[in-house]
């Protein structure tokens, strides 16, 4: 059954391309409103498990992202997304995604969104879409869009979940590629190169992407980060996003 999670903005994009930058500037946005906001990631780093209903109930707003920091999302960060020199497959960690995705819906946005909380979170099932046929595609891997859509935990997010609002922050791969270099804490992530980045850029910003979202409901919003943009300035450019929508 469709149901439209109108108070949940999804924020993706390549890496560096400022998608944590869009959700905090969300964040300090609704608090300015006086709404409190609680920080699911945070939560999840600290104690490793999902917040109970109860840990939130109060609460006007979530702050997410996948992968998530507890169970089968701990150890896509941890193991298989990591540089350690033990590769897994395109599909596995597309099957792994889809796992954690499942979970995370039916165990907290779905509940959440239900209770009429806005629901900011950072990357979905369209990471998946852009990510794992280019990753399968470089490995020479036999690993169609439709089979990873088929996916159990895709399939119930693209067709039953979809995201009200869906941010996409775009930058060229070299702005991306010297964010990386200038961070003092390093993902150490297989995708972080030039040539996947350009990649994904170029799948990200094309036609039947938008469109998949669209068909299904879902409002999309490109916002531009690459350089002179400031922080402060993809913040404003988020923040008019999201009012443009929310007040509609």
């Amino acid at each position: 059954m469709k149901r439209i999670l109108e108070r949940m903005v999804m924020v993706d994009g390549p890496d560096c391309a400022g998608k944590g930058v869009v959700v905090e500037g969300l964040s300090e946005w609704v608090k300015l409103q006086g709404q409190s906001v609680f920080d699911v990631r945070e939560f999840m780093k600290k104690y490793k498990v999902y917040p109970e209903f109860s840990d939130f109930e109060s609460f006007d707003a979530l702050l997410t992202c996948e992968p998530t920091y507890a169970w089968t999302g701990l150890g896509l960060r941890d193991e298989m997304m990591a540089q350690n020199g033990r590769p897994y497959s395109a599909r596995e960690i597309a099957e792994a995604l889809s796992i954690d995705r499942a979970i995370l819906y039916r165990r907290l946005l779905a509940p959440a969104t239900l209770f009429n909380k806005w629901v900011f979170q950072e990357r979905g099932n369209i990471t998946s879409f852009v990510y794992q046929p280019i990753h399968a595609k470089v490995d020479g891997e036999n690993l169609s869009l439709r089979k990873i859509k088929s996916l159990p935990g895709n399939k119930l997010t693209l067709n039953s979940y979809p995201p009200g609002l869906l941010l996409i922050a775009i930058c060229s791969a070299e702005t991306a590629m010297k964010r990386k270099s200038s961070r003092e804490k390093q993902d150490n992530c297989i995708y972080e190169t030039k040539e996947y980045q350009e990649l994904f850029i170029n799948r990200y910003e094309s036609r039947w992407l938008r469109r998949m979202y669209e068909s299904r409901g879902t409002v999309v919003k490109y916002i531009n980060t690459d350089n002179p943009s400031t922080e402060e300035d993809t913040k404003e450019k988020a923040v008019l996003a999201f009012k443009d929508y929310s007040l509609k």
